[in-house]
């Protein structure tokens, strides 16, 4: 158990933040996709 592996950050260079607000398009897309009873959710 002496062996340490250094990883990077999983969000290393990613835009850390506030997140854009969501187009119509996505919105449609989770109400539908919530309306067919969210199939697949794992």
């Amino acid at each position: 158990m002496e062996t340490i592996h250094k990883r990077e950050a999983w969000n290393k260079g990613k835009l850390v933040g506030q997140k854009p607000p969501l187009k119509p398009k996505d919105i449609w897309a989770i109400r539908i996709f919530l309306q067919n009873g969210g199939v697949g959710l794992a």
